[in-house]
């Protein structure tokens, strides 16, 4: 497993969330894990996977867990569920709380 533990640029520079769309994927997965598809409803967007990647070049480190589940007809359907490692609490909480800060929401 790769794990990266800070939320600094290669040149010391600290990453910060960009959108809102970040932001909700981001508070969502720090809550509890999420499916594929439970961060495209709450964060709004048609790629999950692509927007954990975002998160992750911030210096975030997931989990991923292959998960069966039943689609609207019933069938079995394989998702990926994804949570926020535990050495990334720390990283996640403060990303989170300077976007608050910067878009005025504390």
């Amino acid at each position: 497993m790769n794990t990266v533990f800070n939320s600094e640029t290669s040149d010391g520079q600290l990453q910060s969330l960009n959108s809102a769309r970040q932001y909700r994927a981001l508070q969502a997965i720090a809550a509890k894990p999420q499916t594929v598809r439970d961060i495209a409803m709450l964060a709004g967007c048609n790629n999950a996977p692509a927007l954990v990647s975002t998160l992750q070049r911030k210096g975030l480190v997931f989990m991923r867990e292959n998960i069966t589940d039943t689609d609207r007809d019933g069938h079995s359907v394989r998702l990926v569920a994804y949570s926020l490692a535990s050495g990334s609490a720390e990283v996640a909480n403060r990303l989170l709380r300077d976007y608050e800060s910067k878009e005025g929401r504390t």
